[in-house]
């Protein structure tokens, strides 16, 4: 078998690939195409004709093809028909397309019994899968990827999809027929050559035409200067196309609930000098609406069509972000975004919401409500945030200064940490619960597979190193408490931390007590005096 890794929107579109690793002069015996999308009713040209004429062109008698069309149901169960647009097919018997026999038949996609929570109506699932097989009596070739079946899917229209795909040639043996099907609703089946509009459901279509977006723009990234921490400029950098560039304004939404768009800059010409690059400077106030909105709107062409076009935050800018915002998060929300509940933006617009309420007075830097803190909730939603702060650590390694930012930045293990100290000392937390959280965060750091070339892994244990450092720390600065202090003395804990740290990080985190116990004694002493 001949495998490749193909892709659309590039100067050969993927329905020519198809075409051109079918065998000159093979015929073509099976058509099969699964997708949940189709070519517009009203299409002009599909890739049901491009694909037909370019094997035509090829020697391929399509004579004795049949087709089969894998679609989406209309409703679970035996009862399902296919949902397809009718009117496409009549446009292709106008215009003669050669293949005359075949079917069109819904795929069964109810959802499972153990899938359905108790007490619920049964569920129904949509058809994502996407693939076309030609086979011939020697030959089959196969595509299986992201391209529906579209236009724009398969590279027609102007303006296709950047799809992925990975192409097959092989054998027919090694392919055999049924492999390739779902599930189907053998009852809804209808005749691809007689079949009438009353038998098929219009689907929701996939436009043909591409959508308005200006792809002459490839990035837009925002770089932070914090050498002024409470009021830090910045730089936007938009890199575009040479080929494609037309005039473009870039602009910002309005602070806050304000829904009007302000002018960052108007970019006329290619900037040739700098190969693309265009390098905006901003003020303390736009790096604020930026951070919150995480997009700038850009208008361009002499249509001035607007879109919104996200900004990517630079890894060396994100490190002050709660700083900047005068609002940090609590231990809820970090344990929330590291559960995957919150996202970075949402987090960020909360921030920014409490922010505003400082400055405004409506609050004071202290919180004046009362602290709500249940324990055992809060225990239990950190175990469970574990997993994925770990997976969050793990995608972080790729880069020393991602790592840094998620270890020790302000949406970060440490900052977790702090919040677990702060609990402790205001009383909202016991201190067998502290003691516990910080040593299950000792093992998320050093359990991290700093697996990478050697320059790079020295990088990456010096960033270990610091996050192990300000742990131990902490626990050092909780151990002041003679509380806290008795918990790590206890022999119960004692095993615990020695059967989950590595020896010499376990040791150092045992040792603690004792760094204080003098003070410990000359408090007792000045009490009992």
């Amino acid at each position: 078998p001949r495998i490749q890794f193909v892709f659309g929107g590039g100067p050969t579109p993927i329905w020519q690939q198809v075409v051109d690793a079918w065998p000159s002069g093979e015929p073509v015996l099976n058509w099969r195409v699964c997708s949940p999308f189709w070519p517009g009713p009203d299409s002009k040209t599909t890739p049901f004709e491009s694909i037909a004429a370019a094997l035509l062109q090829r020697g391929a008698s399509l004579e004795k093809t049949e087709i089969e069309l894998i679609c989406m149901a209309d409703v679970p169960g035996d009862n399902a028909r296919p949902v397809f647009p009718f009117p496409l097919l009549r446009g292709l018997r106008e215009r003669q397309f050669p293949v005359n026999r075949g079917r069109i038949v819904p795929a069964r996609l109810e959802t499972l019994d153990n899938e359905v929570p108790d007490r619920k109506a049964e569920g129904h699932r949509a058809l994502h899968a996407k693939w076309i097989v030609l086979r011939g009596p020697q030959t089959a070739v196969a595509l299986l990827g992201s391209a529906n079946f579209t236009n724009t899917g398969f590279g027609i229209a102007t303006g296709a999809n950047i799809e992925a795909g990975v192409l097959i040639t092989c054998p027919t043996a090694i392919l055999p027929e049924d492999v390739w099907r779902p599930p189907l609703v053998e009852a809804g089946t209808v005749d691809w050559a007689t079949c009438a509009s009353n038998d098929l459901f219009l689907p929701l279509a996939e436009p043909d035409d591409p959508v308005d977006w200006p792809a002459h723009l490839l990035r837009v990234d925002l770089d932070i200067d914090w050498t002024n921490s409470h009021a830090p400029s910045g730089r936007l950098l938009l890199m575009f196309v040479s080929y494609q560039f037309v005039p473009t304004l870039v602009l910002s939404k309005g602070d806050g609930t304000e829904s009007a768009l302000s002018e960052i800059m108007r970019i006329e010409v290619f900037p040739i000098e700098t190969s693309g690059a265009v390098s905006i400077s901003i003020n303390s106030s736009m790096v604020r609406r930026l951070l919150v909105s995480r997009a700038v709107q850009i208008r361009w062409g002499e249509s001035m069509k607007l879109a919104e076009f996200p900004i990517n935050v630079l890894d060396s800018a994100k490190a002050g972000l709660p700083s900047f915002l005068v609002a940090r998060p609590d231990e809820q929300q970090l344990l929330a975004y590291f559960h995957g509940r919150i996202g970075e933006d949402d987090l960020l617009i909360l921030l920014n919401n409490k922010a505003k309420q400082l400055e405004q007075g409506f609050a004071s830097g202290a919180d004046d409500s009362p602290l709500v803190d249940l324990q055992n909730y809060l225990i239990r939603e950190f175990v469970e945030s574990l997993f994925g702060l770990s997976a969050t650590l793990r995608s972080a390694i790729y880069s020393h200064r991602a790592l840094e930012i998620t270890l020790l930045g302000e949406f970060s293990l440490i900052a977790l940490a702090d919040q677990v100290h702060i609990a402790l000392k205001e009383g909202r937390r016991s201190p067998t619960a502290a003691a516990f959280q910080l040593s299950e965060l000792l093992q998320v750091v050093v359990a991290l597979p700093l697996e990478s070339s050697e320059d790079d892994h020295k990088t990456l244990v010096n960033v270990q190193n610091r996050a192990l450092e300000r742990l131990l720390g902490l626990v050092s600065l909780a151990a002041t408490m003679p509380s806290f202090a008795a918990v790590l003395r206890d022999p119960h804990f004692v095993s615990y931390v020695r059967a989950s740290l590595p020896r010499e990080i376990a040791a150092k985190f045992i040792s603690i007590p004792g760094e204080h116990q003098s003070s410990f004694e000359e408090a007792a002493y000045d009490t009992a005096t």
